[in-house]
């Protein structure tokens, strides 16, 4: 399978001035922020891994606390803002207002969505102000998708899906939209649905993805039923012109104790629907992880004066951390910089789709 739109290992290397103020001690603000609007979500997935979370935490960041911290994000270097969840980010009463601001401000932003709340009339600004769209979908069988989503929102999700790409064709629009289908043995014989589903549609994109936390039964079963069929997948993909993408981070998991402490925080950081700074964006459903809380003090200080991330920087290491760390192509890059097996500056004139997003 092709990574090119999830290989945050190349991504980052691609900022090398970043980088270098990194190892020179600076503490650059990360590049990419993920910030979780709500825990509120209209579709109740059986997959959640934030499910726990959001259905304890009814959390909703306030509107001035967003925008505000956009405009500190943006002055200190932040490239690129991931709306995500939590829940469902266009729920969000002030999602646009959000995201419109934004825009304004130069950041890059993409979204990850269910697509089912997206309405005609803001069509033309997710096509203006929108880098990507991930839609996550969980087959490509109305049956499936409503089992395992909780819902039945597969028609109204197909539907939103053919009209903005129809849109984005007739303008030119730079938005990249594609579908994430997590895999499990429910879904499983509607992959090759999916994939004409998505080409039909003219999607940029098909992930097909390994849940993070699968269990020792479930790798067995991944290996015998679903590599078969996504060895198929890909064929039928090549055929029709689809790109089919995995989840780089799987790959990157043997590296786990390579890195000699978690250099990632230093590109990209999550912030929840509570208003917490998490030191690790895979960890903001998690208090033992918060550096700092928005509804008390500004991002600025957070970054700069948190006690708690000072012993974060020097107490973890990513040895330490869950499997299928969603980090470590991040940490294995900076670790390999580090330790000079790769050496700055890198002649590369070809840049990742989305750069900014890691």
């Amino acid at each position: 399978m092709k990574y090119e739109q999830f290989d945050f290992e190349s991504k980052v290397l691609h900022h090398q001035e970043h980088i270098q103020r990194y190892l020179d001690g600076q503490h650059p603000i990360p590049l990419n922020i993920e910030i979780d609007l709500t825990n509120a979500c209209n579709h109740r997935c059986s997959f959640c891994v934030w499910a726990t979370y959001i259905g304890e935490v009814r959390a909703t960041l306030p509107l001035g606390i967003v925008i505000s911290t956009l405009d500190e994000l943006k002055a200190l270097g932040t490239k690129s803002i991931n709306w995500t969840g939590g829940g469902e980010p266009v729920l969000y009463k002030g999602f646009y207002e959000a995201l419109d601001y934004s825009y304004q401000l130069g950041l890059e932003n993409g979204l990850i969505t269910n697509f089912s709340l997206i309405r005609e009339e803001h069509d033309d600004q997710i096509l203006e102000q929108l880098l990507w769209a991930r839609v996550s979908m969980a087959g490509g069988l109305r049956e499936q998708y409503r089992e395992i989503q909780g819902v039945d929102d597969f028609d109204k999700v197909i539907a939103n899906l053919k009209r903005i790409s129809e849109k984005r064709r007739v303008q030119q629009s730079k938005l990249t939209l594609g579908i994430a289908m997590l895999v499990k043995p429910g879904n499983l014989h509607s992959v090759p649905d999916m994939v004409e589903l998505a080409s039909d549609i003219g999607l940029d994109y098909l992930q097909l993805r390994e849940d993070m936390f699968i269990s020792p039964p479930e790798k067995a079963w991944w290996k015998k039923q679903v590599i078969p069929v996504f060895n198929r997948a890909e064929k039928r993909a090549e055929e029709i012109g689809l790109k089919l993408l995995g989840a780089k981070y799987i790959d990157t998991q043997e590296y786990l104790n390579l890195p000699s402490k978690c250099h990632a925080h230093h590109f990209v950081l999550g912030i929840n629907a509570e208003g917490y700074v998490a030191f690790c964006k895979n960890t903001r459903d998690n208090p033992d992880f918060y550096i700092g809380d928005l509804r008390k003090e500004t991002f600025s200080n957070i970054w700069e004066e948190s006690l708690k991330k000072r012993e974060m920087e020097s107490s973890i290491n990513p040895i330490s951390c869950a499997t299928f760390c969603k980090n470590m192509g991040i940490n294995k890059a900076i670790e390999d910089v580090v330790q000079c097996n790769i050496t700055l500056p890198l002649v590369d004139p070809e840049p990742p789709v989305h750069v900014n997003f890691l």
